[in-house]
């Protein structure tokens, strides 16, 4: 379970990373905007952090339960869907990319504290100790998929195929989170 938590919160942390990885390059060199306000269209992304973060802690009674976590799957595919999507229709215009990955963040800053905790509390091994390979899994899969999502924009396809690529990561978190919920009920139903 410990594993299936990290690569659950790896995958769902790639489109973010790599957004925070490429965008001075899709957005300063390639679209030709400002320092300045590329440095403005980064604060709805970290915000969406931020206010999910928030919602969880003040207003969200149990956010472990399997309903509320499936709740926040929708937010993170409208999201990814936008960026797709509008890329896709208006490729010119940076609106698309900036407002899909914030509404992503916004669903993953929702999921992310629920999927550690679960991936912390899953072994019976001291908490720093699961805490480390965590991070340690996470922080590989983080650099590893930098490079991968700086190959693809270079190499294979440019903004499109770097939006895809963000998709294909949201899509891998759904079946992730429907492995770790299944891991966890039986964990919640073995005897103790």
């Amino acid at each position: 379970m410990v594993l299936t938590g990290a690569l659950a919160l790896s995958f769902s942390n790639l489109p973010i990373i790599t957004w925070v990885a490429l965008s001075p390059v899709i957005l300063i060199d390639d679209g030709g905007m400002s320092r300045g306000a590329y440095a403005w269209t980064q604060v709805p992304v970290f915000g969406g952090v931020i206010i999910a973060s928030i919602i969880v802690a003040r207003f969200i009674k149990d956010p472990t339960s399997p309903r509320f976590i499936w709740r926040t799957i929708p937010i993170q595919l409208t999201g990814l869907l936008v960026l797709l999507a509008g890329n896709i229709a208006w490729p010119h215009t940076w609106w698309w990319s900036v407002s899909g990955t914030s509404l992503y963040a916004l669903g993953t800053g929702l999921l992310f504290p629920v999927l550690f905790r679960f991936a912390l509390f899953s072994h019976s091994l001291p908490k720093g100790t699961v805490s480390a390979t965590i991070n340690i899994v996470a922080l590989s899969f983080m650099a590893a998929s930098v490079e991968v999502a700086r190959w693809v924009y270079f190499q294979a396809g440019g903004r499109i195929a770097f939006h895809c690529l963000a998709l294909i990561a949201g899509i891998v978190v759904i079946m992730l989170v429907s492995r770790l919920l299944k891991l966890r009920q039986q964990h919640l139903l073995q005897p103790a």
